[in-house]
């Protein structure tokens, strides 16, 4: 996978969990503008049906981003809280040093 589809698979889900003020766990329909973009971007550049929790892991796997596990119980533990924030923050932080060590 192509890093600027990395990228564009990344701001398709900090978009999506930034998308309203209702907390990620308590969204009862995902059916959105939104969250059919980051659905489509991910189908598009990832091609994973199962959509934001594989590629995170795809991007925690490749980049090493957090050592310790990414959540205790669940999976909305991560998106509903900074956690994932800070994961996609550490990502967009590494490209940029990635890039800058390529120029």
């Amino acid at each position: 996978m192509k890093v600027e589809h990395e990228i564009l698979c990344s701001k398709s889900i900090i978009d999506f969990l930034n998308e309203s003020d209702t907390p990620f766990y308590s969204i009862t329909s995902y059916n959105t503008p939104i969250y059919n973009n980051m659905r489509k971007t991910l189908l598009k550049y990832y091609s994973d049906d199962n959509g934001m929790i594989p590629f995170v892991l795809y991007l925690n796997k490749k980049y090493h981003l957090m050592q310790k596990p990414l959540y205790k119980d669940s999976w909305i533990e991560f998106f509903a809280t900074n956690k994932s924030r800070i994961f996609f923050n550490t990502f967009f932080n590494n490209i940029r040093k990635i890039k800058l060590e390529t120029l």
